[in-house]
């Protein structure tokens, strides 16, 4: 079927107006696999710190977020709190870790004797209503969460393989998700993998 001129010029336009877009949208990309956007739930939420003041998931500067689900009780958290640390100094002005606590079972007593003991260095949040996990779809502690400006979740899963089950580890670490995740986005890499399955404590309905 032939388009008549006026038609033709429209369709042209229309498909311009296409390819442009796309384009702008892989050059702002570049090989960054898209996990999902983050949800609309997220939008908004405020969150406590243990240091006494509140923070917004909205207006922090850095362009990676990294949100970890962690549990005072849970040995693998209490494990990761160095590596986790490790991270906060090596991309202070990059990315921003918060480490949140969610649910009711564990009191604010509870996560300021965690971080005295293991001396976390990064932020430490409550989520005792459950919001932002269930916005996530949070199942696990510890379980991550990052994303950058543009509200697009670049990596969830787990923080590297060391961990094989609760109680089972290897021998050492062979694949470090996160910190590549981190990586291969400031150099504009493609993401591999983009998404893991999460090892740990079940995040319970309290």
């Amino acid at each position: 079927m032939v388009l008549p001129g006026n038609a033709t010029t429209a369709f042209i336009h229309t498909l311009m107006k296409y390819i442009i877009a796309i384009s702008i949208t892989l050059l702002i990309t570049g090989n960054r696999p898209i996990v999902a956007q983050v949800p609309s739930g997220v939008h908004g939420i405020s969150l406590p710190l243990l240091s006494g003041s509140t923070i917004s998931l909205d207006t922090l500067s850095t362009p990676l977020k990294a949100v970890v689900f962690l549990s005072p009780e849970c040995p693998l958290c209490c494990n990761y709190t160095k590596v986790l640390n490790t991270f906060d100094s090596l991309y202070a002005h990059q990315v921003t870790i918060i480490g949140v606590f969610t649910g009711k079972g564990d009191s604010v007593a509870d996560y300021q004797r965690f971080a005295r003991k293991y001396e976390v260095r990064f932020k430490l949040a409550t989520d005792t209503a459950k919001v932002l996990s269930a916005a996530l779809h949070a199942s696990v502690t510890p379980e991550v969460f990052l994303w950058n400006n543009l509200e697009t979740v670049v990596y969830k899963g787990a923080i590297d393989n060391w961990a094989l089950s609760l109680g089972k580890q290897r021998v050492r670490t062979t694949q470090h998700y996160l910190q590549n995740a981190i990586e291969s986005y400031f150099a504009g890499r493609e993401i591999t993998p983009a998404s893991t399955k999460a090892v740990g404590c079940y995040i319970h309905e309290q």
